[in-house]
């Protein structure tokens, strides 16, 4: 026997003995056909659950598994027990035998092992339960409405009429049974069945797909599983009211067909969560991963436990609870917070920035001084200083060297394939100007040299030749020029390797080969300017010419030897500065110490520049022929004859 009186399981037990009355009394199901009931208590226990199952198999209050021994009619189907642990207990033993079982309070899964589904209910007591009121004096004037038990609560039928509709699906099952209305999935394997001869298994077949509508219209369909199919359920919270007893207050509903589901929540809904922060509580292991990071699943744990991994650099989550990261595009790179791609910084020598504009400040101030050089040569051009040597070749070596200082401004900005064909071209050309016409200048000073020392009485090389040996060095460079921007021109490209974060705009210079052709023709015209004007240093000169284009050549060499380190261990916009300082430094160096000295004598000591200083002679015979950079003398006879080398 059972301790205790469950007033809700009473009242769904009348429930279920009015409903199959009313069945009974209806004409339109199960006709000729009256339907019996037995009630078993469970007293809400599994061990009791167990034995009222088979109990119910076996026919007898003394079961034996898989016998029956009973006289009374044979039971086919179940209306279950409430509680979700009773049913499952249950079913374990109903799904054996194939019997069918309609739940009304939760819903359960079709368990592939029995092969059973079932929906179950919890039973209500034996149906000799009678309030115990022995001890209690009944005076005649009691109403129901004065008392307080749940029996007598209509405010909450929810489940009662649960039980209602778990009822009509089993008689509706019935029926068709006894008609021989068999579901079309079930029609080419399944034969008619009769009333009272079938099994409780062949039941089974006519509840799967079932449809009917309840007495307040609602559609009520099973799918295959024993499911059900399409309606709603009622969201429900407990709550105190104002007696301070719990209340089952409506919040919403969960509503599903075919194909859809829905939860509804209404805004005005009054939810009363019961955790420390009266907040809606934590339904998973962890919380969704903020954006910035990615999922790590925690081997051995739930799959909604998981650790949030920052993204790695270059890659973004945008949305919350993202799996993995998302990576940027070759142009854009990850913010701090890893949250959204942001454009690259870009990189390049910019005019704007100190360090350009500082250069462009130099380049600017190169070109000034050798225009002001130019100036004060072309005012004072008639002056032996200016004559002496060739004038000429000073004109070129001025705007070759005006060429090279403003070529700097090429580096300078964002490069574009225009300015990376011009800048390396113009500054090759320029050195080779300049260096072919000095190499001109300097053989002037070697052949002045070896007729010094040879004692010979032989005229010096003729203008003609030193012109010729410039513009012989300039073609063949143009040629060079010519064939590297045809064949394999340099062009801008964006370089992302050394920095992922930034993006380093720079001039893909094309062909090495090619690029090291035309600047190792002006290394060469370099070394042969330096070898001879450093074999005629010797020349007695008042000027001192030699000398000066010697100490040009070494700044000349000492700035591009210490430029190759330097560049090759620097990049981005740094290696293009270094390439400039070396630009700047060597026209600086060339224009300082070949005319510097000059026009200091042009413009600061002009007495100086006369025809006796500048040429030099030689007063005897017996002495040694004596021969300047700026004249060749001859002493015959007592007679100076003088020749200046550019006239």
């Amino acid at each position: 026997m059972c301790e205790g009186f469950n007033f809700r399981g009473f009242r769904w037990m009348k429930t279920m003995i009015h409903t199959i009355k009313e069945i009974n009394e209806k004409n339109d199901i199960l006709p000729n056909h009256t339907l019996g009931y037995q009630i078993f208590d469970t007293c809400y226990s599994i061990s009791k659950t167990m034995e009222t199952s088979l109990t119910f198999l076996t026919g007898q209050e003394e079961y034996q598994p898989n016998f029956r021994n009973s006289t009374g009619k044979y039971l086919i189907g179940i209306i279950g027990s409430g509680g979700s642990s009773l049913s499952v207990a249950s079913s374990r033993i109903l799904g054996l035998y194939y019997i069918p079982e309609v739940s009304w309070n939760t819903v359960l899964c079709i368990r592939k092992t029995y092969k059973c589904y079932a929906q179950r209910v919890n039973m209500t007591g034996k149906e000799d339960r009678l309030y115990d009121m022995s001890d209690q004096l009944c005076t005649g004037e009691e109403k129901l409405e004065d008392l307080k038990n749940t029996y007598l609560d209509v405010s909450q039928l929810r489940i009662t009429n649960n039980v209602r509709q778990a009822v009509y699906a089993m008689a509706y099952a019935l029926d068709h049974l006894s008609t021989c209305d068999i579901p079309e999935h079930h029609k080419n394997k399944t034969k008619c069945s009769h009333i009272p001869d079938f099994e409780p298994k062949e039941l089974m077949t006519y509840l799967n797909k079932l449809k009917f509508t309840t007495h307040d219209g609602r559609k009520i369909q099973f799918d295959v599983n024993g499911d059900l199919e399409m309606g709603y359920y009622d969201i429900l919270n407990w709550q105190i009211d104002n007696t301070g007893g719990i209340a089952f207050v409506k919040i919403g509903e969960y509503k599903f067909q075919e194909s859809s589901f829905e939860l509804v929540l209404p805004q005005n809904s009054t939810l009363y969560w019961n955790t420390e922060s009266s907040r809606i509580p934590d339904s998973v292991c962890t919380k969704l991963c903020p954006p910035g990071t990615r999922k790590g699943i925690r081997h051995g744990q739930p799959i909604c436990c998981f650790d949030c991994i920052p993204c790695a650099d270059g890659y973004v989550s945008e949305k919350l609870g993202q799996r993995e990261c998302d990576p940027c595009g070759e142009d854009d790179w990850s913010n701090a917070q890893k949250n959204k791609c942001v454009p690259k910084e870009v990189e390049f020598l910019a005019y704007e920035e100190a360090l350009g504009f500082t250069l462009v400040i130099l380049s600017i101030l190169g070109a000034l001084v050798v225009l002001a050089v130019i100036v004060v040569y072309v005012i004072h051009r008639h002056t032996p200083l200016v004559k002496a040597n060739d004038r000429e070749l000073s004109f070129l070596i001025q705007m070759s060297l005006l060429t090279t200082v403003l070529s700097s401004l090429l580096f300078i900005g964002k490069p574009l394939n225009w300015s990376c064909m011009a800048r390396q071209v113009t500054l090759a050309l320029g050195f080779c100007l300049c260096l072919s016409s000095i190499l001109g200048k300097t053989i002037s000073l070697f052949f002045a040299y070896r007729i010094s020392i040879s004692k010979t009485r032989l005229i010096s090389m003729h203008p003609v030749i030193r012109k010729l040996i410039v513009l012989v060095c300039v073609l063949g460079e143009i040629g060079a020029c010519s064939a590297y921007l045809v064949l394999e021109p340099p062009r801008m490209f964006k370089n992302i390797e050394p920095q992922n974060v930034k993006i380093i705009f720079e001039c893909n210079e094309g062909s090495i080969e090619f690029l090291c052709s035309i600047f190792g023709f002006d290394v060469l015209l370099a070394l042969l300017c330096f070898l001879t004007t450093f074999v005629a240093r010797q020349l007695p000169d008042n000027y001192y010419e030699g000398k000066c284009i010697t100490f040009a050549m070494l700044v000349f060499f000492i700035v591009w030897i210490s430029f190759v380190p330097a560049y090759l261990s620097t990049k981005g916009k740094f290696k293009v500065a270094v390439e400039l300082f070396a630009i700047l430094a060597s026209s600086y160096g060339l224009l300082g110490c070949i005319f510097l000295p000059k026009c200091f004598i042009i413009l600061l000591r002009p007495k100086r520049n006369t025809d006796e200083t500048v040429g030099g002679r030689v007063p005897t015979v017996d002495r040694s022929i004596q021969l300047t950079s700026a004249s060749v003398s001859s002493e015959l006879n007592n007679t100076t004859v003088s020749t200046v080398l550019d006239e």
